[in-house]
């Protein structure tokens, strides 16, 4: 991976708003969510809670929690730190594994985690 990977224009939006919160150290680990909807939200209630469940498999085997699986919607969770090195290849996953199973990709998003107070 390069030093300095490649971001999306939604993975730079992301850390841009972190920034914009006072989120000085988004190397620090902080719950995380990654948000994927069915494809085709017009196929049957059955066919997409499929797609989701399968996309649900594939996260659980590679590490993620479940937040949410239905015929509407997968979240996934974890915490993790949100610097470029991790959301190069995290973003490009969830791309993957989206486009391989039938779900959209939406984003994700963060805990903005507040700098701990000076000691004096």
């Amino acid at each position: 991976m390069p030093d300095n990977p490649v971001l999306s224009t939604r993975d730079n939006g992301v850390l841009k708003a972190l920034a914009d919160h006072g989120e000085m150290n988004p190397g620090r680990a902080r719950h995380t969510l990654l948000y994927f909807y069915p494809i085709n939200d017009m196929a049957p209630e059955d066919e997409r809670r499929a797609i989701t469940r399968a996309g649900a498999q594939l996260a659980e085997r590679d590490g993620w929690r479940i937040s949410l699986q239905n015929a509407e919607v997968l979240i996934l969770e974890t915490e993790a730190d949100v610097t470029p090195a991790t959301i190069a290849p995290r973003s490009a996953w969830a791309e993957a594994m989206a486009e391989e199973i039938g779900l959209h990709f939406d984003g994700w998003e963060c805990m903005v985690l507040a700098d701990p107070p000076d000691e004096d």
